[in-house]
């Protein structure tokens, strides 16, 4: 947890933008040692619905990549009038397949719990400046 916050307060104090929640499937890959290619470690299951291809056979879906590169927070209805989407980028997409199978809609829940650490990193970043 403590990366996390570290990083919300990192965002906070730059002033940067989140238009993903992170790099997956977009400018970061995890290749298995059998060498399959999946755009996170989190979305590896026995459908290998999110496999990408394999570095031995040098097969690639680049339909997988796309579905990543297309998930960004305005394609979201969640986060269209969200406070904290810039800071959130949308939702860890394994969260969101571990419980809805799905990586294009937002789990309520996370977003409660995202918009929490968001506040925390707030507070911590507002009581290191006062120093």
């Amino acid at each position: 947890m403590l990366p996390n916050l570290l990083n919300k307060m990192q965002t906070l104090s730059w002033g940067s933008k989140s238009y993903y929640c992170c790099s997956t499937g977009i400018s970061a890959l995890y290749i298995t040692p059998m060498g399959d290619i999946y755009p996170c470690s989190r979305l590896i299951t026995k459908e290998e619905e999110f496999k990408i291809g394999n570095i031995t056979t040098g097969t690639l879906d680049m339909s997988i990549i796309s579905r990543f590169k297309n998930n960004h927070i305005f394609n979201k209805k969640e986060c269209e009038k969200c406070w904290a989407k810039y800071i959130c980028g949308g939702q860890c997409y394994g969260d969101i397949f571990e419980v809805s199978k799905d990586i294009k809609e937002p789990n309520t829940n996370f977003c409660a719990l995202e918009k929490h650490k968001i506040k925390i990193a707030g507070y911590l970043l507002k009581k290191l400046l006062e120093k």
